[in-house]
């Protein structure tokens, strides 16, 4: 089937790190910025968490390697206003646990 579509998988050895490259980037993301600042008392609370974290990450929080823009502003090709200033510097986001085990920006 993928093929068919012209995609060819790619199984050329075990371990080769090119290969899974942006999905362990990812997840270090998702282990430093939420996982590991967490103690959530059970798996329903552990999926909202990680819900709200990938609506942050994926919405609002800018990547040096899209410009500073979410990647939901480069793949809906929808236009970014990074505050009142429009500023487009880095700007440190810090992932704050609110009580609640809610993620809020700093």
């Amino acid at each position: 089937m993928l093929l068919s579509h012209g995609i060819k998988p790619s199984w050329d050895g075990r371990g080769r790190f090119l290969d899974n490259i942006f999905v362990e980037r990812l997840w270090r993301s998702v282990k430093y910025e939420c996982v590991f600042l967490h103690e959530w008392p059970g798996p329903r609370d552990a999926e909202r968490g990680l819900r709200e974290y990938f609506h942050l990450y994926n919405q609002l929080r800018p990547h040096s390697s899209l410009d500073k823009v979410p990647p939901a502003a480069v793949y809906f090709r929808t236009p970014y206003n990074p505050g009142p200033e429009g500023r487009r510097d880095p700007v440190p986001i810090l992932l704050r646990p609110e009580s609640g085990g809610r993620l809020t920006l700093t």
